[in-house]
């Protein structure tokens, strides 16, 4: 009971004091040391975390089932061993109602989020990569990073290397029916599907046409973060946090039957495998 009696007057003390030291600064110029300035000082932005659109899913640590409508990603067996198992991507051959989307997309898209990357400089994140083999339909995984330019919230963007831009990089990894894909950020695959990202009047990201590299993108925003966000992206699962990188199949607009297992994902120089 004492001491909680006592702290009231011990703080308004050193908030007078610290007053006082404040007014000397500000009226003689004098300069003040950091103690005096730390109040004012920026908060650090808070993780936000993604949420799974998909509660049946069980997947590894760190990792977010974020599909849309009628699409999947779940930890199956993949077929290869009488044991071995892998992520399985899945699309269904179904039109929807809209809402689904932040955007008017009716169609299924199965995305796959690592939500530990937030806030981390995006050239730690090069490359992505992840060995897939296709069992059903012919779209390949495609690639996002959420974007923080300034690293602040201020303007969060969200980049896209699509499957068929994805599978011009690919080389073959050894021996058990997959093949490993690479989205590097030197390569010519990204786009900024909802609005191009620009630099005044250059284009840094195109929204369409032909992809380019995030070379001239992180040379302009060389403090450029990624961020788990709610960002509003057109084509992601409408109004809900999705994390820093995204692997998806299908978009927006995708309905067709398609299935891809993967059991190897690298982001840089981590690896996550044997996910079962």
């Amino acid at each position: 009971m004492r001491t909680r009696t006592l702290l009231a007057p011990i703080q308004r003390m050193e908030n007078r004091l610290f007053s006082i030291a404040l007014g000397f600064c500000l009226v003689f110029g004098v300069g003040c040391a950091r103690e005096t300035t730390v109040y004012s000082d920026p908060k650090a932005v808070a993780a936000v975390t993604p949420v799974s659109t998909d509660t049946r899913a069980s997947l590894p640590k760190d990792f977010y089932a974020q599909s849309a409508n009628q699409a999947t990603v779940e930890l199956q067996p993949d077929g290869i061993t009488a044991t071995s198992k892998a992520l399985r991507f899945q699309t269904t051959p179904a039109t929807n109602s809209s809402g689904g989307f932040n955007g008017s997309g009716l169609g299924n898209r199965a995305i796959l989020g690592l939500g530990s990357w937030h806030g981390r400089p995006i050239p730690q994140a090069e490359p992505v990569t992840f060995d897939a083999h296709i069992f059903n339909g012919t779209e390949n995984l495609g690639v996002n990073l959420q974007l923080d330019l300034n690293c602040d919230g201020t303007d969060l963007r969200v980049v896209s290397a699509s499957g068929a831009a994805i599978a011009a990089q690919t080389t073959s990894s050894a021996g058990d029916g997959y093949t490993r894909f690479t989205a590097s950020q030197t390569a010519p695959i990204w786009l900024s599907p909802t609005s191009p990202i620009l630099a005044g009047a250059t284009i840094l990201v195109p929204s369409t046409g032909t992809p380019v590299s995030l070379t001239a993108l992180l040379a302009n925003y060389p403090a450029a973060c990624l961020k788990n966000a709610a960002t509003n992206a057109v084509d992601l699962p409408r109004g809900i946090p999705t994390a820093a990188i995204l692997w998806s199949l299908g978009t927006d607009s995708t309905t067709s039957a398609n299935s891809i297992f993967t059991r190897r994902l690298t982001v840089g120089s981590e690896i996550f495998e044997g996910l079962e």
